[in-house]
């Protein structure tokens, strides 16, 4: 029970699917400010799917909210959660941003015969990406961040009442954003490296964000 719980947990601290700009590796906000984006996600046990909506200024505060399933090995039902993220760009240099970012998730399954579980993420940290332009219609967007993370699963049992496990680990994340069309579409790989957690397993992941002309 406890290593169902972890995993859910683990689930919760995904990477946010489809983020924002060059800290995160994907498109300014200078050109459409609001974006639709998603992805998926692939671990030791489990692989998942998110969509989210992204919103922003430059060099000013951005956020996103999301959904996201995740399917683990040997359970039939499912991990699902909302998850919201805030932030604020910071320009370093001429082709460098610094991202300081705070990010919450909500989640429940997967729930089996006789047992329910929820589970809840916070996490705080900062984004740093550089902008590479090759042409004028592509950029590569190495990026990089480091989170502090913490959470908590509830495990009701039919038998034995509510347990609620916890962790507080942290979690570093490197990417490459590739944005296409002038700036209006990203695709970006991500690979994750836990530490200081009970799995310190490595996630991969693959997002895309693209813009939505909102109001034109």
């Amino acid at each position: 029970m406890r290593r169902l719980a972890l995993m859910a947990a683990i689930a919760v601290a995904l990477p946010a699917s489809g983020r924002a700009q060059a800290c995160l590796g994907s498109v300014s906000f200078g050109v459409i400010p609001v974006r639709l984006g998603g992805g998926a996600f692939f671990g030791k046990d489990y692989t998942g799917y998110g969509l989210s909506l992204i919103a922003g200024k430059d060099n000013a505060a951005f956020g996103l909210v999301g959904v996201s399933r995740a399917y683990f090995d040997d359970y039939d039902d499912t991990d699902d959660e909302v998850f919201a993220e805030v932030g604020w760009q910071r320009e370093v240099g001429t082709r460098a941003q610094l991202c300081p970012i705070v990010g919450v998730s909500f989640g429940t399954g997967p729930d089996g015969d006789g047992f329910e579980v929820k589970s809840r993420l916070g996490s705080a940290g900062a984004a740093l990406g550089m902008t590479l332009q090759p042409r004028p219609s592509v950029k590569f967007i190495p990026n990089a961040s480091l989170l502090l993370e913490y959470g908590a699963v509830d495990v009701t049992d039919q038998a034995s009442g509510k347990q609620t496990y916890s962790d507080t680990f942290g979690v570093a994340d490197l990417g490459l954003g590739i944005t296409l069309f002038r700036d209006r579409l990203a695709i970006a790989p991500t690979v994750r490296f836990p530490f200081a957690a009970d799995d310190n397993s490595v996630s991969y992941g693959i997002s895309f964000s693209v813009g939505i002309a909102v109001g034109r």
